[in-house]
């Protein structure tokens, strides 16, 4: 193995994916780069899914088959302890890959050695829809304080990310483990990037996790710990607003005032998250709030008419 072509360790938890897995494998395997391994943890799966894996006739596939249910991040951590990549790619067993995927982001890792972790674009499977998630680590930072904002299925990692800093999958955040992984990294100050191209396309399904009503619970206590990160001396009243307001649910404007003013002044003390990146995500979140108001009244106005130009003129020029 060398630095020019590094070894690359493509992980996949599958459980009862029969349906999909021989395509996504074929798209993986078709791969323009090619010193890669794919290690494959079934978790327990009842249908013919291992069956399916063993039929390729690729010596580049590890197939490991649980006999107990364990869940996706336990087989994730399971399959990262075994890797023996320099990257290590994230994919699932349902999704398809651009064949140039494992070389773009090889590449951008040689080539940018500052960041650990880099994502791409992704298409929503039979429909034009793509999702362009922020680019730059700061921005990726700030939006983390409302929801994962790099595509999972997409990642590749260094594999010190896991070995040096001791990060891993929790498996008490279930169906939102990626959320928690992304926090625990930017919490270890380690760079996050994501490339401007589709080099994946993910597939949708009608059961849909979202539907989960425990999601919502744990979703509320990522945000809060995020929080929590730049402002630990929040009130309990001060959580609950900001829960509200991300939830983008309709706000009245002197509370949004409050709960602005606020987390600019923490995250000024804590310098936490970049200032410009931090700004351009309260416009969002505001933006959001203000259609659930169904209000037409810009960031800019409301701000001055409330007083906080100037505070806003001295943040920006304090932006790092």
């Amino acid at each position: 193995m060398t630095y020019n072509s590094p070894l690359v360790s493509i992980i996949i938890s599958v459980r009862n994916t029969e349906q999909y897995i021989a395509e996504t494998l074929g798209s993986l395997l078709n791969q323009t780069y090619k010193n890669f391994e794919i290690i494959i943890v079934d978790d327990a799966s009842t249908d013919k899914t291992p069956q399916i894996i063993r039929q390729f006739n690729d010596s580049r596939i590890n197939l490991i088959v649980n006999t107990n249910h364990s869940g996706i991040a336990a087989c994730r951590n399971q399959a990262i302890h075994i890797a023996k990549g320099l990257f290590i790619a994230n994919a699932d067993a349902d999704d398809l890959y651009h064949p140039n995927r494992l070389e773009t982001q090889v590449n951008f890792l040689k080539n940018n050695p500052k960041i650990s972790v880099v994502g791409t674009s992704m298409q929503y499977m039979g429909s034009p829809k793509v999702w362009h998630p922020p680019t730059q680590h700061q921005h990726i930072v700030a939006a983390l304080m409302q929801s994962s904002s790099i595509s999972h299925p997409s990642a590749m990692f260094k594999s010190e990310v896991f070995t040096k800093h001791n990060i891993s999958y929790q498996p008490q955040y279930v169906y939102l483990e990626d959320y928690k992984l992304w926090q625990d990294i930017a919490n270890a100050n380690l760079f996050i990037a994501n490339i401007p191209k589709v080099l994946m396309q993910y597939r949708v399904h009608h059961h849909q996790i979202s539907n989960n009503p425990n999601i919502h619970n744990i979703l509320q206590e990522l945000r809060t710990q995020f929080l929590l990160q730049f402002y630990p001396n929040a009130e309990p009243d001060f959580i609950n607003l900001h829960l509200h307001i991300l939830n983008n649910l309709p706000t009245n404007h002197q509370d949004f005032l409050s709960w602005y003013h606020q987390i600019i002044q923490a995250n000024q003390q804590a310098n936490f998250i970049n200032n410009k990146a931090l700004l351009a995500r309260l416009r969002l979140i505001h933006a959001k709030n203000n259609l659930q108001n169904q209000t037409q009244l810009s960031l800019r106005e409301w701000i001055s008419i409330q007083g906080l130009k100037r505070t806003l003129l001295i943040l920006k020029s304090k932006n790092r």
